[in-house]
This record gives structure tokens, sequence and C-alpha cells, in this order.
């Protein structure tokens, strides 16, 4: 587990949303991320985030 103070808000977050699918709480998993969006529509922090390697945009 990542230390909070060192986690970016994308880790954060990720953390969070993983957190609630183990409980079962996709629902709340859901909420979550539509009032982020809401509150943020385009966080620079988690906007994009590619895992497909360099050069992928």
């Amino acid at each position: 587990m990542l230390d909070p103070l060192t986690m970016s808000p994308a880790d954060m977050i990720r953390q969070q949303v993983a957190a609630l699918m183990a409980d079962g709480e996709a629902g709340q998993a859901l909420e979550l991320l539509q009032k982020i969006l809401q509150d943020e529509p385009c966080p620079a922090s988690i906007a994009v985030e590619s895992t497909a390697g360099a050069g992928a945009y």
C-alpha cells in the first residue's frame, strides 16, 4: 500500500474505487467517480493516464 502523503490524486481515487469494488459497492464507486467528474470535469492530475506505454496518446 502506498503512503497517502506520496500518492498522486489518481492513485488515491484508484485506491478508493478498488476498496469500494472489493466490498461489493459498485454503485458507490460509480457515484464517487461521477462526483469527481462533476466537481472537476477535466482535472489535470487524472485527465490522461495511459497504461499503453510511451507515445500512446
